[in-house]
């Protein structure tokens, strides 16, 4: 009988461990992405971490570990570095996209060397091709066009006589211009605003979540 009663209660015990182990297990989370063995940079120390793996999904880093953390991850595709160094994706906050309409094009073939730089941001301080500059923001931030994220004040402001091509004319008695100047400024506005969101919301530190723009080197 005793026998029967030990065994009952080793019996129980398998089963409450097994439960708490179950109870414990959690599904892989899906990421986008999972890249291993790369050295990340930490500009906050100036230390390098070897053999580091980075999930990410949509927009967001989720997570930065040894090569524990692959497990917790599903990933749609995984890329070995082989060591190469990951850094923070730099930002230039002072561009000017110009040189007139002819050189549209030659403007347009600069977007994928800021990305292969390094570079994921840019801030235009003022340009005299601004339709085309709000064209490629937006296609960049669609993802039809690999390119920096793309923050523009739009063109420059300037009086009867123009001194740089391409800038929005503001001539005294015109209603239409004082119009079309205080829309350009609202737009201006709005996207500081913008800009300033973004800066906000990226180095998000809660959950070990952190800025999705990094450059592999």
């Amino acid at each position: 009988m005793k026998n029967h009663s030990r065994c009952r209660s080793a019996a129980l015990a398998l089963v409450s461990v097994a439960g708490l182990v179950g109870s414990t297990t959690h599904a892989a989370e899906n990421i986008d992405l999972l890249i291993r063995s790369a050295t990340v940079v930490d500009v906050r120390s100036g230390k390098q971490e070897a053999s580091r793996s980075i999930a990410v999904r949509g927009g967001d880093i989720m997570a930065i570990g040894d090569a524990a953390i692959a497990g917790r991850y599903r990933a749609e595709r995984t890329v070995d570095v082989g060591g190469r160094f990951v850094i923070p994706g730099l930002w230039d906050m002072h561009v000017h996209f110009g040189g007139g309409d002819a050189l549209i094009a030659e403007n347009r073939a600069l977007l994928p060397l800021y990305v292969a730089h390094g570079v994921t941001a840019v801030r235009d301080a003022a340009a005299d091709i601004s339709p085309s500059v709000l064209e490629w923001r937006d296609a960049v931030a669609s993802g039809a066009m690999l390119g920096p994220t793309i923050f523009t004040s739009e063109p420059k402001l300037e009086g009867p006589i123009e001194t740089c091509i391409n800038d929005l004319q503001v001539h005294k008695g015109s209603s239409a211009c004082f119009q079309n100047a205080a829309m350009s400024v609202r737009r201006c506005w709005m996207e500081r605003r913008r800009l300033r969101a973004w800066c906000v919301s990226s180095p998000n530190v809660r959950a070990q979540k952190l800025p999705s723009s990094c450059c592999l080197s």
